[in-house]
């Protein structure tokens, strides 16, 4: 940060994991706040579920990184939707797809740069909203967002 500060930050999502030649990622579009009440909590997750918008945002993240990864894979599963993920304090929709790489020697790096940042980051189509937001926003965003991984030398990692 300009000031000298440390900014971290913490995900369930996973970007990509390399291992070999096959790759999976969880990506997570579509939030809900958990509750303190059981039943409330079980009505907000039902509801995510439900949420037209929100399976609609979700789509639109998995299919650019389908569009991304299909090239690249012998194979991809690609769930037909999402399931509910949880943390303490959120649901989200979530999708985990599994992939075998044609090309086992792509790195992790490669593929983290392919699909960073993901729609559910900047928007959709991807370049025309990092445009958009460049022209609407008086101020640059600098590092709005990272991501945090490692990579070995024979370039698996996450």
């Amino acid at each position: 940060l300009a000031d000298g500060g440390v900014l971290l930050g913490a995900s369930p999502e996973l970007l990509i994991r390399k291992q070999g030649g096959e790759i999976h990622t969880n990506p997570l579009a579509g939030s809900a706040r958990r509750q303190d009440d059981a039943r409330q909590d079980r009505h907000g997750s039902e509801r995510l579920m439900r949420s037209t918008k929100d399976k609609y945002e979700h789509k639109l993240v998995i299919d650019d990184i389908r569009r991304r990864l299909a090239p690249l894979c012998a194979s991809l599963s690609v769930p037909s939707g999402p399931s509910l993920l949880s943390t303490g304090t959120m649901w989200h929709l979530s999708t985990r797809i599994r992939g075998e790489l044609l090309n086992p020697a792509l790195n992790v790096m490669q593929l983290a740069c392919l699909l960073h940042p993901t729609p559910a980051l900047c928007g959709f189509p991807t370049e025309s909203a990092r445009q958009l937001i460049a022209d609407l926003e008086p101020h640059d965003r600098g590092l709005f967002s990272g991501i945090v991984g490692w990579c070995d030398a024979n370039g698996d990692g996450e």
